[in-house]
């Protein structure tokens, strides 16, 4: 396994690496300075009541585990998306200080995500392994160049900057850093970034129960990250450059990714989060979901702070400009939260997390959204197929067969049963309802609201209901009648 998921890794997720924080000089009430107060580092240790994964969580459904496996894979791609970011935070200085002219906090925002996504994704193939979970291993697809290699041009140098070596070793404390020139999953230099997150959360836009929100502006085929290091200062240029506006151009478009990325993630958490039946797993990806809305908040807190510009030419021949949020923050404002929104017919709108559902959120979904922005280029027709597989595998958790009433007691010939709480994972359902006990009549077996007929008098009559989605998958459900009449 790649070494950002080593075993070593993993060992040293129990260690520390945190140092201690000073804090600046205050005033007292006489206007007198205070003598600098450290704070201690905290000290972790192992809970010694933490109970093993298999005394809580048992065995994994293969519904469950199908989750898993693609969450596993999400976090890869992410960890590698993020680690290309946290190089060119710790080694390439004038895209850092990009980075701070458009708020001092970015650096250590972008370092500790990458800090979370690592824990993330090690810690759920720790969990897969520990309940027997098929293994996901992504390497031989870790082939594509590592575009920003040459704009790190501080590599093997020390980090003296207190910030970044803080967060650096909040990095260790969990697990390693890819080198420079690795291998990677995702391509970063030609993104048809999505940014239509900004109208969805700043007004009352609900992709699960209205059309997909209208983006922003176009940004295709867009650089996020530096490609060159930094020759001059001043100018404008194209993204992924070599002058300092260049890479304040990067800088501005990389937030804007870092934002919609984190809000997706968060999204995807949720969708498939509802499927899972083991609670205890639901309660651990309940538990990640809200860190990625976490990041969402710090990056779009950052976007807003950017000044825009010229940020390079698009698939056409227009220069192409980002607003200037922080001036016309009155004409555009940009969601730090997510605007109320509807949710049911006849209810209030509500502040949640959109979309949600298997069609916009799910693992399909998202493996497409990646592709349409191009953060694959370069990948062969296999690595979109293992994408795509474990993707529908996990859908197909979504996939539930429903049939009540459950236990009814009838002297009615006939009585109608009720498909409601059937979900597809997958496109539409297809239904079908045969009797497996007592002899019976099935009218509208292949609707979703089948009726019975029971044809052998007193005693019981169970019905078996199987639902297809549109992707094959199939789901089963029983219920039993116990039929009082002659």
């Amino acid at each position: 396994m790649h070494d950002a998921f080593s075993d070593a890794s993993r060992r040293a997720f129990l260690r520390t690496g945190l140092a201690a924080t000073a804090l600046t000089s205050l005033p007292t009430a006489k206007g007198q300075s205070q003598t600098p107060t450290t704070i201690p580092a905290p000290v972790l240790t192992t809970p010694v009541n933490a109970p093993s994964a298999m005394e809580r969580i048992g065995t994994a459904s293969a519904g469950d585990a199908a989750i898993l496996r693609f969450s596993i894979a999400n976090e890869m791609i992410g960890g590698d998306l993020w680690s290309q970011y946290a190089n060119q935070v710790l080694y390439n200085p004038a895209f850092t200080a990009a980075l701070r002219a458009i708020d001092p906090m970015l650096p250590r925002y972008i370092l500790e995500t990458y800090r979370d996504e690592l824990s993330h994704g090690m810690f759920l193939m720790a969990l897969g392994s520990a309940l027997g979970v098929e293994p996901v291993n992504l390497d031989s697809f870790r082939t594509l160049p590592d575009p920003g290699q040459p704009a790190l041009t501080a590599v093997g140098q020390t980090i003296t900057d207190p910030e970044l070596s803080n967060a650096l070793a909040g990095i260790r404390a969990v697990g390693t850093l890819p080198a420079a020139g690795a291998g990677r999953l995702v391509n970063l230099t030609q993104l048809n970034l999505d940014t239509s997150f900004v109208n969805k959360y700043r007004a009352a836009i609900n992709p699960d129960v209205q059309p997909e929100a209208a983006a922003l502006l176009a940004l295709p085929n867009q650089s996020t990250i530096p490609q060159q290091a930094q020759t001059g200062s001043g100018g404008t240029g194209g993204t992924g450059g070599t002058s300092g506006g260049a890479q304040q151009a990067t800088a501005n478009l990389a937030v804007m990714h870092m934002a919609g990325n984190e809000q997706m993630e968060g999204s995807t958490y949720t969708a498939l989060g509802g499927l899972l039946q083991n609670r205890e797993l639901l309660r651990l990806m309940a538990s990640i979901m809200p860190v990625e809305m976490m990041h969402y908040t710090v990056f779009a807190t950052s976007l807003a702070k950017t000044q825009g510009g010229p940020v390079g030419m698009g698939t056409g021949s227009a220069a192409i400009n980002l607003p200037d949020f922080r001036a016309q923050a009155a004409q555009i404002p940009l969601p730090i939260l997510p605007a109320p929104a509807p949710v049911y017919d006849g209810l209030p709108l509500v502040s949640v997390i959109r979309p949600t559902t298997l069609p916009r959120a799910g693992a399909v979904a998202t493996v497409q959204k990646l592709t349409a922005m191009n953060l694959f280029a370069g990948q062969p027709p296999a690595f979109f197929t293992a994408m795509m597989q474990l993707a529908q595998a996990a859908d197909a958790a979504g996939t539930v067969a429903a049939i009540g009433p459950r236990n009814v007691q009838t002297n009615v010939n006939e009585v109608a049963l009720s498909t409601v709480g059937s979900t597809s994972g997958n496109g539409a359902l297809t239904y079908s309802l045969r009797p497996v006990q007592g002899s019976a009549a099935v009218i509208g077996g292949d609707t979703p609201t089948p009726r019975v007929q029971f044809q052998g008098g007193y005693g019981y009559y169970t019905f078996e209901l199987t639902v297809t989605d549109a992707a094959g998958n199939t789901a089963r459900d029983l219920t039993t009648v116990f039929y009082t009449g002659q």
